[in-house]
């Protein structure tokens, strides 16, 4: 099984994003995602008339969501 291709989103300002994490696509057939500790989602918004097929993702990243670790 290969990794799902990268893609982009068009999101307007102020518009909710979401993510979800589907284990049945798992680069080992697994159906149990597993880390212990932390992850940080990040997104960076690309500069204007950027063409984002091969933009390189340089530029302001900044954390829109933390999930914690278990307890």
């Amino acid at each position: 099984m290969s990794a799902p291709a990268a893609s982009t989103a068009i999101v307007s300002a102020g518009k909710k994003i979401g993510f979800a994490i589907n284990p049945a696509r798992s680069l080992n057939g697994s159906a149990e995602i597993y880390h212990d500790g932390p992850a940080d989602m990040f997104i960076a918004k690309a500069p204007a008339s950027t063409d984002l097929a091969s933009w390189d993702g340089d530029g302001e990243w900044f954390k829109v969501h933390e999930f914690l670790s278990p307890s």
